[in-house]
């Protein structure tokens, strides 16, 4: 994990993280091996002490023995957070 602060109320982060399953005997609930990547990119703004924007970029690749359980996904989500307290 990464992150620079830009401004007093910007800043960007990044994440790259790896996880492999494998098969755990014969009664495991996991059928077939598999490999996967993520990639993790973030942008806060701050509108206000109490009023937060973040737009979240995140790219899967997901590698499997199984077709079924493989696949490549990106995924862009935009949030607002507001503290009420």
């Amino acid at each position: 994990s990464l992150g620079y602060p830009v401004a007093s109320n910007l800043s960007f982060s990044g994440r790259v993280s790896w996880q492999e399953q494998e098969p755990k005997g014969e009664r495991s609930q996991i059928v077939s091996s598999s490999e996967t990547w993520r990639f993790n990119l973030v942008a806060r703004r701050s509108l206000s002490q109490n009023i937060s924007l973040s737009l979240d970029y995140q790219y899967t690749d997901r590698q499997s023995d199984s077709a079924i359980n493989a696949y490549q996904e990106n995924r862009i989500t935009l949030s607002a957070r507001i503290n009420l307290l």
